[in-house]
C-alpha cells in the first residue's frame, strides 16, 4: 500500500532505501560480513545491492529461499547453504536500532556462555509485540500480544545465535519465535535488557511506517 510492490527493506525513509540505514548501523558494529536472508522479489534486491556495493564496507551476501520458509527456517537455509559454525547477530528486517554500539550485548551473551541471547527493550505500548518475562538474565515466558496498551519489555528484533543450535529443531518451515520456546524447554535462554529509551523502530506496519517515512530515523 505505501511501498508500490517493492520489497519492505528498500521502503524509502526521508529519501534513503531503509537497507542503506541497516547496513551503515551494521557497519558501525564492525561487523564485515553480512547476510541477507530473501524470499519475496529477491532479484530486486540483489539488483539495488549490486548497483550500490561500492558504497558499503562490508561484504553482503544474498541467501535466496526457493518457498517461504519463516523467520527461524531462514536461518536454518542459511546453516544449510553456507555451513557456518558460530554465533552471529541475527536482526529483523524492517527494524532499526537506535544505540550507537552494543559492545555489552557481545559481552553479556559471551561471558555467560550462552547459546541464545535476545535482546530486550521497554515499549511504553507493547499493545502489538508480545511481551516477555524473566527469571533473572533469563527468558521465563514469551508472550502472544494482546492488542492492549500497557508497559512492558519486549524482543527488540535482534538477537546473537549459536547457528548449530538451530539444527536441533526438525521443522524446516518454522518462526524463529518457535525454536526459541521449543529450546528453552531444556535450555537457557538469555535475555540482554537494553536501557535506552525509543530503542528500536519497525514498520511492519502502515501506521509504524508512516511515523517514520518522513522523518527519518
Amino acid at each position: 500500500k505505501r511501498v508500490n510492490n517493492i520489497p519492505k527493506i528498500l521502503a524509502k525513509i526521508a529519501d534513503k532505501p531503509f537497507i542503506d540505514y541497516q547496513i551503515d548501523w551494521l557497519e558501525k558494529q564492525r561487523i564485515k560480513k553480512i547476510y541477507l536472508l530473501t524470499k519475496y522479489k529477491s532479484s530486486i534486491i540483489e539488483n539495488y545491492i549490486h548497483s550500490n556495493k561500492s558504497k558499503y564496507n562490508s561484504e553482503i551476501i544474498i541467501i535466496k529461499e526457493k518457498e517461504f520458509l519463516g523467520t527461524g527456517g531462514a536461518i536454518k537455509n542459511l546453516l544449510l547453504k553456507t555451513k557456518l559454525n558460530e554465533h552471529c547477530l541475527v536482526v529483523n528486517g524492517d527494524t532499526y536500532f537506535n544505540i550507537k554500539k552494543i559492545n555489552y550485548f557481545y559481552k553479556f551473551h559471551f561471558s555467560n556462555n550462552n547459546k541464545i541471547t535476545l535482546g530486550s527493550s521497554i515499549k511504553i505500548d507493547s499493545s502489538r509485540y508480545g511481551t516477555i518475562k524473566f527469571n533473572g538474565n533469563y527468558l521465563k515466558q514469551m508472550n502472544e500480544p494482546s492488542g492492549i496498551k500497557q508497559k512492558g519489555y519486549v524482543f527488540a528484533g535482534l538477537l546473537i545465535l549459536n547457528l548449530q543450535i538451530i539444527n536441533s529443531f526438525s521443522k524446516k518451515k518454522f518462526q524463529l519465535e518457535d525454536f526459541i520456546s521449543f529450546y528453552k524447554k531444556n535450555n537457557k535462554v538469555g535475555v540482554y535488557k537494553f536501557k535506552n529509551n525509543n530503542f528500536f523502530y519497525d514498520y511492519g506496519t502502515v501506521k509504524s511506517y508512516d511515523w517514520v517515512a518522513n522523518s527519518g530515523f
